[in-house]
């Protein structure tokens, strides 16, 4: 995973990020990106999450509608949708879901530039990740943060920001975050009353 890929590498061989994993807890596990061929497994899981879950995950509907309309537009210039699969050929089934932006939202720019930090969508990313809900505290997160902060890193990136933050009233997820790595730049508050922490990662060394 050390060597320098491109968003046109990824294009023409996309297997190049796939990992494949035995761990004791949960098994084989594979990580890949999303294919044009995962619409059921993939509506599945999205249907599937909680309403906690979903609560707290909103980089896009979490509908059928919306798994059909990402299968059938892969773009790697722009995104990458990471999976965490369990089982093989009719038995494979999503239980985590990451979404690496390969740029910055206007929104992420303006809150982090109040902070003196200048992002820029050709060299940052921004990231939202999910677990579903009968994996949640079994290190699947983990496994999968450190591997896609490697593909980030491997991409180039330098910046990993938090899409829309998160709640403050979520510690587990801030104490994760911070154990990859990530600081706390600043608050804000959306919806207003509700507090967010804006998060980074500084994925390559000398940059400020």
């Amino acid at each position: 995973m050390g060597n320098l890929i491109s968003t046109a590498d990824l294009e023409e061989h996309p297997e190049i990020i796939s990992l494949r994993i035995q761990d004791s807890s949960l098994g084989e596990i594979t990580f890949r990106s999303l294919e044009s061929g995962d619409v059921d497994i993939f509506g599945d899981y999205l249907l599937g999450l909680s309403e906690r879950t979903r609560s707290r995950f909103r980089p896009h509907p979490l509908d059928r509608a919306t798994a059909e309309a990402l299968c059938a537009n892969i773009d790697y210039s722009e995104t990458i949708h990471l999976m965490a699969i369990s089982g093989s050929g009719q038995q494979e089934e999503i239980i985590a879901y990451f979404v690496l932006l390969l740029g910055v939202r206007e929104a992420e720019v303006e809150r982090y530039q109040r902070a003196d930090i200048r992002l820029d969508p050709a060299s940052d990313c921004t990231l939202a990740p999910s677990v579903g809900d009968g994996y949640q505290d079994r290190s699947l997160g983990s496994l999968m943060m450190r591997h896609l902060i490697a593909v980030a890193r491997r991409l180039g990136r330098r910046y990993m920001v938090l899409m829309s933050g998160t709640h403050e009233t979520n510690p587990r997820a801030i104490h994760f975050y911070k154990k990859h790595g990530f600081r706390v730049i600043g608050t804000f508050e959306n919806p207003p009353g509700f507090d967010n922490y804006d998060m980074y990662l500084q994925l390559q060394q000398g940059d400020h």
